[in-house]
């Protein structure tokens, strides 16, 4: 079985060195608004993966709106 490098995406969406966030948006486990409320009390985060959490909640409710019946 060949070992996946580092920066290779699974199926799933994600891989084991995203944050707690990143993978409950990828296994659309926590909604956009869960997610910013659980953005709002990381305090270890760089300000570059800020940004890319931001811009997956922008895809993720600009997904959900298109999505709503």
């Amino acid at each position: 079985m060949r070992r996946r490098a580092q920066g290779d995406t699974p199926k799933s969406g994600y891989t084991s060195v995203m944050c707690i966030i990143c993978v409950e948006l990828a296994k659309q486990a926590m909604t956009p608004s869960e997610a910013r409320r659980a953005l709002r009390e990381m305090t270890k985060l760089d300000k570059d993966h800020v940004a890319e959490v931001e811009a997956k909640l922008r895809q993720a409710e600009a997904d959900a709106a298109t999505t709503k019946p």
